[in-house]
């Protein structure tokens, strides 16, 4: 994995300039039981608060780390509030790495982050209909789907409601006036 993984240009420049990285090995055994590893090769993106953003068990190609550090610093920048380096990193995933197997994950993560910034719920919808057709086996793409329906049900409710209620105002301010007349 070092020659192959470790050595793909862009890995090697955001480890310089996003990670601190470190080497595990077996003579540090407490580090393997605080973080369950049970099996080698394992890649873990760990915040600086000590919590897990992202594992991956196995070998890892160049693009496939690649779209690991990526997701892994955008869960890190989001769970931060940082939620435009968010978007920056799970977007170059998406664009740059994107047959990835890692992208339909990056794709809901996309929609879910636009989604916490903007509180616009279309978001999520775009978010599961970009990955319906070409992930629809994933589990990120049902995933998609019921925070969608989640979501949008609910702001297609509370509009409806709000409109409801406006209406009813505008009759009872009519009925108002008009008791307040006579």
């Amino acid at each position: 994995m070092d020659t192959v993984s470790y050595s793909h240009n862009d890995v090697v420049q955001i480890l310089n300039e996003k990670l601190v990285s470190s080497r595990v090995n077996p003579e540090t055994p407490h580090l393997f039981k605080t973080y369950a590893i049970q099996v080698t090769p394992v890649q873990l993106i760990i915040g600086n608060d000590g919590f897990e953003r992202q594992r991956s068990t196995g070998f890892l190609s160049g693009l496939e780390l690649m779209a690991f550090l990526l997701l892994g610093l955008g869960k890190y920048y989001f769970d931060n509030g940082r939620l435009d380096e968010a978007l920056a990193m799970v977007d170059r995933l998406i664009q740059d790495y994107g047959e990835s197997r890692l992208t339909p994950e990056a794709i809901f993560h996309h929609g879910f982050f636009l989604f916490k910034k903007t509180l616009d719920h279309r978001y999520l919808k775009k978010a599961y209909e970009v990955m319906e057709p070409r992930y629809p086996d994933s589990n990120w793409t049902r995933s998609a789907r019921m925070v969608a329906l989640y979501h949008y049900a609910p702001s297609v409710w509370e509009w409806t409601q709000k409109k409801h209620n406006i209406n009813n105002a505008r009759f009872g301010v009519i009925l108002t006036s008009l008791k307040d007349e006579k």
